[in-house]
């Protein structure tokens, strides 16, 4: 069955054959060719799709234009919305999560589609911007204090507005004391 798909669609593409028979056999199968046979039919493929590219045009001689004052094309970037990400989450640390004796909290996100140019993000600990923006989905928050906390990340684009905000997690963290340790 995906030999005859292959065949049909090498068939239907290519523009080498000037007409394309199909046939029944008397078993039943469906034989495709390039040359008619006694109870072939012929198939009638659509045209070859091309391409034209336009030729520019000069001014008309009528007309002079002046560099200083035609209008200069400059690339506008579509504004971006928290609807230009589909999906922004971090997927770890997970909710309610212990993290113990370690020296940094690795912070993993999913954000669909990937990040825009220019976009970055920014990792929120208990509310306050932690480290630098990155346009990476893997970050990592160093000497983070024992106790309860939350994490969550805001995209952010070139000119710092806020974009989308991601979903916050809270976690704990539990680190030896040199009360429970004993000394070495």
């Amino acid at each position: 069955m995906k030999n005859m798909i292959a065949l049909i669609l090498i068939l239907f593409s290519s523009s080498l054959f000037a007409a394309v028979y199909v046939n029944q056999t008397d078993a039943g199968s469906i034989e495709f060719s390039d040359t008619p046979s006694e109870n072939g039919k012929a198939i009638d493929l659509p045209a070859v799709n091309s391409i034209t590219t336009p030729q520019p045009t000069s001014p008309s001689p009528t007309t002079t234009a002046n560099p200083s004052t035609a209008p200069v094309a400059t690339e506008v970037e579509p504004a971006r919305t928290s609807a230009s990400y589909k999906t922004f989450q971090i997927t770890s640390p997970k909710e309610g999560e212990n993290i113990q004796n370690q020296p940094v909290v690795p912070v993993t996100m999913t954000i669909e589609p990937n990040m825009l140019p220019g976009d970055k993000v920014q990792l929120m600990l208990d509310g306050k911007a932690v480290g630098t923006p990155s346009a990476s989905i893997y970050q990592e928050l160093s000497i983070v204090e024992r106790g309860a906390h939350s994490v969550y990340g805001v995209i952010m684009d070139k000119n710092g507005a806020t974009i989308k905000q991601s979903n916050t997690v809270s976690f704990f963290v539990h680190r030896n004391s040199v009360i429970t340790s004993p000394a070495g």
